[in-house]
């Protein structure tokens, strides 16, 4: 369930335990600079389209396809959902995410997965989490470019064969500062915050760990804005 939602989404997870997909989302009125990538995705999906989400770690790419999950239903094709969290190969971790294959090999529990999604339609979004791009299994991936319904994979890597790229990059000046403020949790003046705002112009310091530890860290030790920038500048 997502933080301060009240209920559920109406899903059906055809894969078994949880994944960093499934782990609660962020509110949406917490979720800052990601709006625009969010609609696109979404747009895209409802296409069926197959889309890549890809992006230096942390910055977000997991938490946007979780906001995927708590859309409202007329906002998605899709109620089935097969969430694979990645592990060592795309064989081994579609696989091993479904309770009800009856195969025994690696291999033959892929393609019996695969016959699943097939057989779901174009109703089942398949989300595939921190994926990692193997050469030799550039056919598995094709394989997956040609199911029915739409297909989200999440990864630093920037391409897929049969994938459309999402890049994220780093968040807005304006979407930083919201950021900080959320963690910071003090109040701001219209002048301090213009300072701070200046200073997230240099997009080297716009990567979300990066402002929630400077937000955290100002809160605990309880520093002024002007100790914030401080300690920013040095």
């Amino acid at each position: 369930m997502r933080r301060g939602d009240s209920a559920a989404p109406p899903l059906r997870f055809l894969t078994r335990g949880m994944t960093e997909l499934t782990a609660d989302a962020v509110s949406s009125t917490c979720f800052f600079g990601r709006e625009t990538a969010l609609f696109d995705l979404q747009d895209a999906l409802r296409r069926n389209k197959k889309v890549l989400i890809c992006g230096m770690g942390g910055v977000g790419k997991t938490e946007l396809a979780r906001q995927l999950l708590y859309l409202p239903p007329l906002q998605k094709t899709w109620d089935r959902v097969a969430a694979v969290q990645y592990a060592d190969s795309l064989e081994r971790s579609l696989s091993s995410a479904f309770s009800s294959l009856e195969e025994k090999g690696a291999e033959e529990r892929f393609h019996e997965a695969v016959y699943l999604l097939r057989r779901e339609g174009a109703h089942c979004l398949l989300m595939i989490d921190n994926a990692e791009y193997l050469a030799e299994e550039k056919l598995l991936w094709q394989e997956l470019s040609l199911l029915p319904g739409p297909v989200l994979i999440t990864s630093r890597d920037r391409e897929f064969p049969g994938f459309e790229a999402l890049p994220l990059d780093m968040l807005s000046p304006e979407a930083s500062l919201l950021l900080l403020r959320q963690h910071y949790a003090s109040p701001l003046s219209e002048g301090e915050k213009g300072t701070l705002l200046s200073l997230f112009q240099n997009r080297a310091w716009n990567h979300p760990l990066t402002i929630r530890f400077l937000g955290r860290q100002a809160r605990e030790k309880g520093w002024t804005c002007g100790q914030l920038e401080a300690f920013w500048q040095d």
